[in-house]
C-alpha cells in the first residue's frame, strides 16, 4: 500500500471498436499523483485568513504545476472487450471476456515493464508490448458473456459466466496453463450478469442473473 506522495497507479481497460480487428487492451500508468488539497477554516484561524488563503493558493499552484502523467501501452485483442479482470495475486495476469464467446488470459508484464522504464528505452532481447498475445483461451462457452471474477482467497481460481446461463470454474495449473471443469454450474435459467468470489472462502461464490 502506498503512503507517500506522489503516488502511481496501474489500470487496464478494453475497447469496443466497430471493427473486430481494431480492438485492444489498454494498459495505463498514472504517476505523479498528489492528494486533492482543500481550503480549511476554523474559528481559531479567522485572524490569519489572508495568510492561509495565500498559502492555499501557493499549494494549488504547485500541485497544478506538477501535473498527473498518463502513459499507456496497447495489446491486440480479438473482438470487443466485454470485461477485463486482473488476478489479485499476480498483477500482470489478466482475464478478458470477448464478444466472440471466448475467454482469454494474458500476461501483460512486458507492458508494465515498458511503462516503468519508459517506452523509449528498449531492452535487447526483452519481450515487447506489441508481442503480447493470449497464452490461454477457452472456447467452451456457447455464447459471449460478461461475468468474470478471480478468487482472492485461492490463487489462480477464476469463474466465467455467459449469456446462456453457464458458469465455468477455472484453476491455474502452472504459469502458462489452466484446467477448466468440463461441467458447468447451472443454477440459473438465463444470462449470468455477474459473479463474485467470497473474500475469505476458496469454495464459495455468488452469482446473479436476469432470470426470475
Amino acid at each position: 500500500v502506498q503512503t507517500i506522495y506522489p503516488m502511481k497507479v496501474y489500470l487496464v481497460a478494453g475497447t469496443q471498436a466497430e471493427r473486430r480487428a481494431k480492438n485492444k487492451l489498454v494498459v495505463m500508468k498514472l504517476s505523479n499523483l498528489y492528494r486533492t488539497r482543500r481550503k480549511r477554516k476554523d474559528d481559531a484561524d479567522v485572524d490569519d485568513d489572508d495568510e492561509s488563503e495565500s498559502s492555499d493558493d501557493e499549494d494549488e499552484q504547485e500541485a497544478e504545476a506538477r501535473g498527473c502523467i498518463l502513459e499507456h501501452q496497447e495489446v491486440k485483442h480479438d473482438g470487443t472487450v466485454n470485461r477485463v479482470r486482473r488476478m489479485p495475486q499476480k498483477e500482470s495476469i489478466v482475464a478478458t471476456w470477448s464478444e466472440t464467446g471466448r475467454v482469454f488470459i494474458y500476461d501483460i508484464d512486458p507492458c508494465l515493464q515498458a511503462l516503468d522504464r519508459g517506452s523509449r528505452v528498449p531492452v535487447p532481447g526483452a519481450p515487447t508490448p506489441s508481442s503480447v498475445r493470449p497464452f490461454y483461451s477457452f472456447t467452451g462457452h456457447s455464447t459471449e458473456g460478461f461475468a468474470l471474477d478471480w478468487s482472492s482467497a485461492s490463487e489462480g481460481k477464476l469463474l466465467s459466466g455467459d449469456c446462456h446461463r453457464d458458469i465455468y470454474l477455472w484453476e491455474m495449473r502452472d504459469s502458462s496453463s489452466f484446467y477448466v471443469e468440463p461441467s458447468s454450474f447451472r443454477g440459473h435459467r438465463d444470462s449470468v450478469e455477474d459473479l463474485q468470489w467470497s473474500p475469505s472462502e476458496a469454495t464459495v461464490f455468488a452469482s446473479c442473473s436476469v432470470d426470475k
